[in-house]
């Protein structure tokens, strides 16, 4: 477990030393990520502009669902999104099944993000069936970073 932790720190150590290599989103998301398990990385970068408070990317206002039955994917991702698109309304669900609420958010949302890695298929078919007109996206991956890159790929189709 020692040598597994070592290897770990040693990675995102050199992950942070090519940070300017992440987009913001995932810089933000190593943050958050590196914070949770008490490693203090500064992940900033300084930028060429900085962004106002008229930056269309801050103005998008979209409705998004994340479903994952890791609820720390969740909240780092759902955190991440808050911090680069402040007028997204993200809702999170880890339901095994096909609840009145999950349908709700699945019908309500604008963009679906579904890890299937992390996933009861009843819950999976419930969004299939209630997304509607939602553009639905699956991540490559379990963890947050699949996510995130999921839910910028469907923002950037949904705003292009």
């Amino acid at each position: 477990m020692l040598n597994r932790n070592i290897q770990w720190c040693s990675t995102v150590r050199i992950l942070n030393q090519q940070k300017r290599r992440l987009d913001d989103a995932l810089r933000d998301l190593a943050a958050l990520v590196t914070a949770d398990v008490g490693l203090d990385f500064d992940w900033s970068v300084p930028a060429p502009l900085e962004r106002t408070s008229g930056d269309p990317e801050s103005a998008i206002a979209l409705r998004i669902l994340l479903y994952s039955l890791d609820g720390g994917t969740l909240a780092r991702v759902q955190k991440a999104i808050g911090q680069r698109w402040p007028a997204v309304t993200v809702r999170t669900s880890s339901e095994k099944d096909g609840s009145p609420m999950l349908k709700q958010y699945a019908r309500n949302a604008d963009l679906v993000v579904v890890a299937t890695r992390r996933a009861a298929h009843a819950a999976t078919g419930c969004i299939a069936d209630n997304a509607g007109s939602a553009l639905v996206r699956y991540p490559d991956g379990a963890g947050s970073a699949s996510m995130l890159r999921a839910v910028l790929a469907g923002i950037d189709e949904l705003t292009v």
